[in-house]
């Protein structure tokens, strides 16, 4: 007697073998077949279909043919519509209540409504490349990885989870130039430092820029309602990777945690492969993260005239003398309880994430 299986393979798992079959990366498959890097990344992951169209383009760049591409994903997709059929309604739908749907939707990972209720479950377990319902539901009531998260009542695993699986989703597409070198970041430092001083649409391209040249990938990913993540850090194939999701939307935060997360990267042994949350926890590494991303923003020798600052003016001036953003010395009174956060809130810049239009095929 055959025994249903109870996991399932996407589609794109086989094109990823592919890719490592015949030392292709990614963007290499992307260029050959006329689409986007974060489209082929879809696939691979399960979070795009497979079209009858782009598996003529698969047959002909990767010599398999288009109908052999099909029938693989029809016996994926049936599978998955399976499993999802075999789970309890109730429970079904107590674990989706727990999800993000409208953000995911609006994004379009998924497209179902829970009127087709294996559609979506089966959309959802390609989003988080689970292959079940316990496997979903362990991911969104308990830490995926090792996170150490700033607790609030208002935030939740589910999308602690959601934004984690966005991050993956988002480095996989994303190719660096060069292999991690501590010193070249060591010495990147203080012209990060001082990107302070631009305007904001003008230091984001440089930062990412900058850190693949160290060899570490930089990604903005947005942040998910009820997460309260600002940044996090972890490997990524070997080499570093930074995600940061401008939560609250000020420069303050930005910088503070995009220096937090390097001194997780260069402090820190990440080989674990869990991810550290760039909030700021009361554990030994995140106090020390914290530390450094002060040092490098305010260093001790001037810390100590803060107390001093009595007006704007002379905010502006003391961030003119040590070259860097007024926001930020702000939001530093405001941290040590020097100013009231009523007050100086117009020098801190306000940010936000420019999303880029993606090609699918």
């Amino acid at each position: 007697m055959n025994t249903p299986l109870d996991f399932v393979v996407p589609t794109g798992e086989y094109i990823a073998e592919w890719c490592e079959e015949n030392g292709w990366t990614q963007k290499q498959l992307a260029d050959r077949l006329g689409c986007s890097p974060k489209h082929v990344n879809k696939l691979i992951h399960g979070t795009a279909p497979l079209t009858v169209e782009f598996a003529h383009r698969l047959g002909l760049v990767t010599g398999t043919p288009p109908d052999r591409w099909m029938q693989i994903e029809t016996f994926y997709r049936s599978e998955l519509l399976r499993l999802a059929a075999a789970e309890k309604r109730e429970c079904v739908i107590e674990t989706l209540d727990r999800l993000p749907l409208t953000l995911l939707r609006s994004s379009g990972y998924i497209t179902a409504t829970k009127r087709k209720l294996e559609e979506l479950l089966a959309q959802v377990f390609s989003f988080y490349q689970v292959g079940s319902l316990a496997a979903l539901d362990k991911l969104v009531t308990q830490p995926p990885v090792a996170v150490a998260f700033r607790q609030s009542a208002k935030n939740d695993w589910a999308a602690r989870a959601t934004w984690l699986q966005l991050v993956e989703i988002e480095a996989r597409s994303v190719e660096l130039p060069a292999p991690y070198s501590r010193s070249s970041l060591e010495e990147l430092l203080p012209r990060l430092r001082e990107q302070t001083r631009r305007p904001p649409d003008e230091y984001g391209n440089f930062m990412v820029e900058e850190l693949a040249a160290c060899g570490v990938r930089l990604i903005f990913v947005e942040s998910v309602p009820r997460a309260g993540t600002y940044g996090a850090t972890r490997l990524h194939e070997g080499q570093p990777l930074i995600a940061l999701s401008l939560h609250r939307k000020s420069e303050d935060q930005l910088w503070f945690t995009l220096f937090h997360e390097l001194a997780h990267v260069l402090l820190h042994d990440l080989s674990g492969g869990g991810f550290v949350s760039g909030e700021w926890g009361d554990d030994s590494c995140e106090a020390e993260a914290n530390a450094f991303a002060a040092e490098q923003l305010i260093p001790s020798v001037y810390a100590h005239r803060l107390a001093g600052l009595r007006t704007l003016t002379e905010v502006k001036e003391f961030a003119a003398e040590i070259g860097i953003s007024p926001g930020i010395v702000v939001a530093r009174l405001h941290r040590e309880q020097l100013w009231p956060y009523d007050r100086g809130h117009g020098l801190i810049k306000r940010l936000r994430l420019v999303r880029t239009s993606e090609g699918s095929d």
